[in-house]
């Protein structure tokens, strides 16, 4: 991806790929966006216990049958995969039934904060 964006968002992109696929792909959003920029990512996402809702559990069902370690994630496990890349602030986002979003910001470096 070039660099320098302002945001980059994966909508119904992560279900499709395993953690491991997940983390390749938001290391290259990180790579993408500009400091402060922030990564969106929105999905039909498992509660934390991951139990529903009904649509998110069926779809992760689907994905773990067609895909090669795809399936839904709870919001907890995407946060986690974003801080593993360098995002910080990463914060779940209620979008309409059954989406939700996880949005997260890419690091502003030290010297950035501090210069005049």
């Amino acid at each position: 991806l070039p660099s320098g964006f302002d945001v980059v968002i994966l909508s119904n992109i992560l279900h499709d790929w395993s953690p491991e696929q997940g983390l390749t792909l938001l290391r290259r959003a990180h790579e993408a966006l500009r400091e402060g920029g922030r990564v969106v990512v929105a999905e039909w996402m498992l509660d934390d216990d991951r139990s529903g809702p009904l649509l998110a559990a069926l779809l992760s069902l689907c994905m773990l049958i067609e895909t090669d370690g795809g399936e839904n994630p709870t919001a907890l496990e995407v946060a986690d995969l974003m801080t593993r890349v360098g995002f910080e602030d990463a914060e779940r986002v209620a979008l309409q039934f059954p989406h939700c979003a996880v949005v997260g910001r890419r690091r502003v470096a030290i010297e950035t904060r501090l210069a005049p």
